[in-house]
């Protein structure tokens, strides 16, 4: 069964169709627009920019880019997964200024200096080395180009519940399933590490309905009752709780995003 924790190696899952309907599920979260707008604004977007999205996914934040830089500019999206490439490409037919294609983010197939801006939204989560993801998004960056990142803490999301100490134990165990749960608050660090300079830091809260969190939710606590972590009895009391509480209109579950933007010296 598929769990969040997968995004990195999606290709190997056996319902790659459950992360396509999971970004797309975000793409419907109320303010998740303002995110990629406060991203759009750290890059210092312009007609004619040339722009490098790394983990596009399947595509949205890069069409949604090559509007704003224009025929003059050009978008370029990488993602690891051909799966999210192959989605991207056939919601991009119509926009003639965007490129995708099939690349690790820890070797870029561009050359020094590239770009005007690199940008990486909800990637870092997954990701064991991220300073070397960092280098190379630096890399291929023009010199005063700036980088962006934006992240969640998945520790940050709040799930209104009739249960607080069961909820804590199992938006632990989803937190647990990334290799970074708490990224979004380590990316200021991250990038002054890497040496970029007039760092900029913008948060932006969103909450998410009842179809996400589940969707969220069920197959990675399915794969925590598999690693004895949990019961599937705890597993479902507590869904079926949140599902009582969206069936008499009251569910709601917020979520914090960081993003930190940094200029090339």
């Amino acid at each position: 069964m598929a769990q969040v924790g997968e995004f990195a190696q999606l290709d190997l899952s056996d319902n790659p169709r459950y992360f396509i309907e999971f970004l797309d599920m975000v793409d419907r979260a109320p303010k998740i627009k303002e995110v990629r707008n406060s991203t759009y604004k750290a890059m210092d977007l312009a007609l004619g920019s040339h722009v490098l999205d790394v983990g596009c996914g399947h595509g949205t934040a890069a069409i949604e880019m090559a509007r704003l830089v224009g025929v003059h500019g050009t978008i370029e999206g990488v993602d690891i997964s051909g799966d999210m490439i192959a989605e991207a490409k056939m919601r991009a037919q119509d926009v003639s200024n965007v490129t995708f294609r099939t690349s690790d983010a820890y070797q870029l197939p561009y050359a020094d200096n590239t770009f005007d801006a690199t940008r990486m939204e909800r990637v870092l989560l997954y990701i064991k080395d991220r300073e070397r993801v960092i280098s190379e998004m630096i890399r291929v960056t023009k010199r005063r180009g700036r980088v962006v990142l934006a992240d969640v803490d998945f520790e940050s999301t709040a799930i209104f519940s009739n249960d607080h100490l069961q909820t804590r134990k199992m938006t632990a165990l989803i937190a647990d399933a990334c290799v970074n749960p708490t990224s979004g608050r380590e990316l200021p660090y991250l990038l002054r590490a890497a040496g970029l300079e007039d760092i900029s830091v913008d948060l932006q809260a969103i909450s998410t309905p009842y179809e996400f969190c589940f969707h969220l939710s069920n197959g990675t606590l399915r794969s925590a009752i598999e690693g004895g972590r949990v019961t599937p009895q705890e597993v479902d009391i507590w869904l079926q709780d949140l599902a009582s509480i969206e069936a008499a209109g009251q569910f709601f579950q917020s979520w914090v995003f960081t993003i930190v933007g940094g200029v090339v010296g």
